[in-house]
């Protein structure tokens, strides 16, 4: 599933908006890279990304969104409130499509909006004056998205995110629980604020397997986080080993085959950001059993330059993007050396550049950052 149209009129900072994806020659999505001064309506857009991720979900599986003794939640509140100043109505739409299906998938939130101030966007009827729709789906429809969603990855990591640093007290140990997965229960996460210890435990049982069982799959895993921690350090001699018994951490990190870090919580806490952002791409995509150039989803990320030194900034995260080109990143930044980093490796026709809160178009040259 893929974004590929929004629409929002007078939500928030945002006056009016319209934007459609960008895609290659492949098919594969184009990075977006939204950016703009505080208070210009980046967060207000990925808050919209995220919430259809609930809405949609929620239509597909049991758990999602569901509260004990309590109807169904939203995750974004619907009403007034959403409003732009001396506005008295509003929405905001989003389309998908996927592979897998012919129909589009189509979400909105809305206030104070009838059936024809949305006819010319959407295909939905509203019958109330505020709320929140998706697609309706038959069965069918619904059963292939469901497999979609197990084997793609589609998430939000917001900007108040974070991971413990290697020098901090508490046990350290990496606990391992069993799993039971079950068709009509969504297993992954929707947000993710920090997935230090599940992906922790998902590089060991990577390591292990790797070095236990020697499939096909155990081998194009091995590759794959081998591939990020690479381009992370900038080197092809790096990768992961086990520690020592009684470390810190049973995850040691290699360099030409010889202990580099005991402990891989020993990397800096930007290269140990960048590592949780990637390996969740990785986690979220474990079923489909497929190489790094052919892992699918949408990953939205707030701010993704938090923590980041310059470097990381404009060399190392534009080339961990390029790794994954049929996972649509949809991204906001302050940075202006992201934003040359993502020029240089992309090319200016190779990303989406997007200036709120117009959503406009724009080159790197013209990022007011500058």
């Amino acid at each position: 599933m893929y974004l590929e149209k929004m629409i929002v009129k007078n939500i928030s900072a945002i006056k009016n908006l319209e934007f459609t994806a960008s895609f290659t020659e492949e098919g594969n999505p184009k990075p977006i890279v939204i950016v703009g001064e505080n208070g210009s309506g980046k967060t207000t857009l990925l808050s919209n990304i995220i919430d259809s991720f609930y809405e949609i979900s929620s239509e597909l599986f049991d758990n999602v969104a569901k509260m004990e003794n309590t109807d169904r939640q939203f995750y974004k509140i619907n009403g007034v409130p959403n409003l732009s100043f001396n506005e008295d109505k509003g929405f905001a739409i989003i389309k998908y499509k996927s592979k897998n299906i012919e129909k589009p998938i189509e979400y909105i939130d809305y206030v104070n909006c009838k059936t024809d101030d949305i006819k010319n966007f959407c295909s939905f009827n509203l019958e109330r004056k505020f709320g929140k729709e998706t697609t309706y789906f038959d069965a069918n429809s619904i059963e292939k998205l469901r497999q979609e969603w197990h084997t793609q990855a589609h998430y939000y990591q917001p900007a108040n995110r974070y991971e413990e640093p290697f020098w901090k007290n508490p046990n350290f140990d990496v606990n391992f629980k069993e799993k039971k997965f079950y068709n009509d229960v969504y297993n992954k996460e929707l947000e993710i604020v920090t997935s230090v210890e599940k992906n922790y435990s998902y590089i060991m049982d990577i390591v292990l397997d790797a070095l236990l069982y020697k499939n096909d799959k155990d081998d194009l895993l091995w590759d794959i986080i081998n591939k990020i921690l690479q381009e992370i350090k900038q080197n092809e001699t790096f990768t992961f080993g086990i520690g020592l018994r009684n470390s810190n951490s049973r995850i040691a990190i290699r360099k030409n085959q010889e202990v580099f870090l005991t402990n891989i919580k020993q990397l800096s806490l930007g290269e140990l950001t960048l590592l949780n952002l990637f390996i969740n791409i990785v986690r979220h995509t474990d079923s489909s059993n497929k190489s790094i150039d052919q892992l699918e989803g949408i990953v939205a990320i707030d701010e993704i330059d938090v923590h980041l030194h310059s470097n990381l900034q404009s060399e190392v995260l534009p080339s961990l993007i390029k790794l994954f080109p049929k996972i649509q990143f949809i991204i906001t930044t302050h940075s202006p050396l992201f934003v040359l980093g993502m020029q240089k490796e992309f090319k200016d026709d190779g990303f989406d550049l997007l200036e709120m809160p117009s959503g406009t178009r724009i080159s790197a040259e013209r990022f007011s950052e500058f």
